[in-house]
């Protein structure tokens, strides 16, 4: 399947599942990395805590990016 269509899928489809409390936005940073922006703290707090997300049959880790990180450096495994 076509990368950029299954972005375009989960981009769509996680704004809709999420249902941030302002708007969201999901942009690709890399192979396989993605940078959830939310537009207010109390949504990305509330979808951080719900625990586990998946799209498409792979499991989605978030991790909290800090001011001046690389999302590719970010362990994901922790």
């Amino acid at each position: 399947m076509d990368l950029h269509v299954r972005f375009h899928m989960m981009k769509e489809n996680m704004s809709e599942f999420m249902k941030p409390v302002c708007q969201m936005s999901i942009k690709e940073v890399d192979t396989n990395h993605y940078l959830f922006w939310f537009f207010h703290p109390c949504g990305m707090k509330r979808d951080l805590k719900k625990g586990w997300w998946s799209f498409d049959g792979d499991i989605l880790v978030l991790r909290l990016l800090q001011q001046g990180n690389m999302p590719k450096h970010i362990p994901l495994n922790q």
